[in-house]
């Protein structure tokens, strides 16, 4: 069986690391005086917040985009709708914050979306996946219940309280 504890694990192990990049970032357009005439575009001062939201709101949009690629498809695990509707709704309703960051932090959001979009399309593909000897989900495995958000919690409630 799926030990429940074991999912969250490639989250511990990548949050530490996404964590570092952007305060390393950060610190970075603080303190380098280059970052100040870096850019390209409207956008050359990397120090300073984006005030247009532009960036802001092309990170939100490739981080969907890279959502919903690694959620579709052949190869792609199914999710439970208020799942979706839940990281569709966060994308949306962070930009207001994500408008503090300096647009340094924006520059490496967007190129790691980009290239995660790229990665899970190409992981996606029967060719690549016979190239490197990937297996296909299991069809009974990946079989999305259809109980409720809260049906789930219940039970899961539930499990959690008979041991």
């Amino acid at each position: 069986g799926i030990k429940q504890s074991h999912l969250f694990l490639p989250l511990f192990v990548q949050m530490p690391l996404f964590l570092s990049f952007f305060f390393g970032i950060r610190m970075l357009a603080i303190s380098n005086p280059t970052m100040l005439t870096g850019g390209v575009s409207f956008f050359t001062d990397l120090c300073t917040n984006d005030k247009t939201f532009l960036l802001p709101i092309i990170s939100s949009l490739t981080a969907t985009l890279s959502f919903e690629i690694t959620t579709r498809g052949k190869y792609a695990l199914p999710q439970h709708p208020f799942a979706k509707f839940l990281i569709r709704s966060i994308a949306v309703m962070s930009i207001p914050l994500l408008a503090s960051f300096p647009k340094a932090v924006f520059i490496f959001w967007v190129t790691n979306n980009f290239f995660t979009a790229f990665q899970a399309a190409l992981f996606q593909s029967t060719t690549i996946r016979n190239i490197f000897q990937i297996p296909s989900p299991d069809p009974i495995a990946t079989k999305l219940r259809e109980e409720s958000f809260v049906e789930m919690m219940n039970q899961a409630q539930a499990r959690a309280t008979q041991t």
